[in-house]
C-alpha cells in the first residue's frame, strides 16, 4: 500500500524502508527462538508445561521490536545531517556580545 501510493522518486525509499522493516522482522523472530531455545535448555531439568499459545505469544514480542529497530536503522542513514562547519570565522565563543566585552576589558587591563 506504501510503495503503490508513493512517487516515481519515493519508490526507492519506500522500498528500502519496507525491507529493512521486513527483516527486522526476521530479525527480531530469530532472535526471539533463539532466546527461547536458551531459555528452555538452562530450565532443562525443571518440568515446564508451557502450552504453545505462550511460546508464540513471547516469539511475537521480539518481532515488532526488530521492525521498528530496522526502520530506526534506514531512516538514520537517509536523514540528511548537516555537517559542522569548519571556518573560525564562525567561532568566536559565546554569543551575546560577551567576547567582546572580554576583549575591551583585556584591551584596557594591558
Amino acid at each position: 500500500m506504501m510503495l503503490n501510493s508513493a512517487k516515481d522518486e519515493e519508490r526507492p525509499i519506500v522500498r528500502g524502508l519496507l525491507k529493512h522493516i521486513v527483516a527486522g522482522l526476521a530479525a527480531g523472530l530469530a532472535f526471539g527462538s533463539l532466546v527461547l531455545a536458551v531459555l528452555f535448555v538452562i530450565f532443562a531439568k525443571l518440568d515446564l508445561q508451557v502450552p504453545l499459545i505462550f511460546i508464540a505469544a513471547a516469539l511475537l514480542q521480539f518481532g515488532p521490536i526488530g521492525g521498528l529497530i530496522g526502520a530506526g536503522v534506514y531512516l538514520s542513514r537517509i536523514a540528511e545531517r548537516a555537517a559542522p562547519a569548519d571556518d573560525d570565522e564562525d567561532d568566536q565563543g559565546p554569543g551575546g556580545g560577551v567576547h567582546q566585552h572580554w576583549q575591551n576589558a583585556a584591551s584596557l587591563a594591558g
